[in-house]
């Protein structure tokens, strides 16, 4: 498993901000798939050990989207949304 960390985004400040950082999540999401696909490569921490064609994404609450925009979007063959919506305009 490979998670973004969003420490500048911790439970009392999600609770203040209004918006969504669904653009911002997938970014973050896309950047995780990069590195994995670099260290997956020879010579990389996980050296081929990873099958890219099969990462799944899950995301919880605010994630839920970004989870739903990256499978949706950018092909991730399986998602998960937990406690969350998809994106506007996206249908499961």
């Amino acid at each position: 498993m490979a998670a973004p960390d969003h420490p500048e985004r911790g439970f009392s400040v999600e609770l203040q901000q209004a918006g969504s950082q669904t653009g911002i999540d997938v970014l973050d999401l896309e950047d995780t798939l990069v590195m994995l696909t670099q260290e997956n490569a020879p010579g990389g921490v996980f050296a081929g050990a990873i099958d890219i064609a099969k990462v799944g994404v899950i995301g919880m609450a605010e994630g839920s989207g970004a989870a739903a925009t990256l499978a949706f979007e950018r092909g991730v063959s399986a998602a998960a949304f937990v406690a969350g919506v998809p994106p506007k305009n996206q249908a499961l």
